[in-house]
């Protein structure tokens, strides 16, 4: 659920804070260590990625930079670093199923 709600934000282009995330899910006690395991099983999932994918997502999410500014960050071209960002949230979801 924690993986869907970065996807919709990300799609939504609505930034969030880690601040405001984590309101989110600190809300009510119902659900606290499934919410703890999911974000371990999310972690988990991140360390297991190639080191230039977790850079791709990270700047994304959290550095929140554009597909653009994430390319001329990385030396790549806009379109790869875009497609490597879908493949991999894909292949999250996946695992995270």
């Amino acid at each position: 659920m924690l993986f869907i709600i970065f996807i919709r934000w990300d799609k939504k282009k609505k930034i969030r804070t880690s601040k405001q995330l984590n309101s989110i899910m600190s809300t009510g006690n119902n659900g606290t260590e499934d919410k703890e395991l999911l974000a371990a099983q999310i972690t988990r999932v991140l360390n297991n990625l190639t080191e230039e994918k977790q850079k791709i997502v990270r700047l994304k999410f959290w550095a929140h930079l554009d597909f653009k500014q994430i390319a001329e960050y990385l030396n790549k071209s806009e379109a790869v670093v875009r497609k490597s960002y879908y493949n991999t949230l894909l292949a999250l979801k996946n695992r995270l199923r």
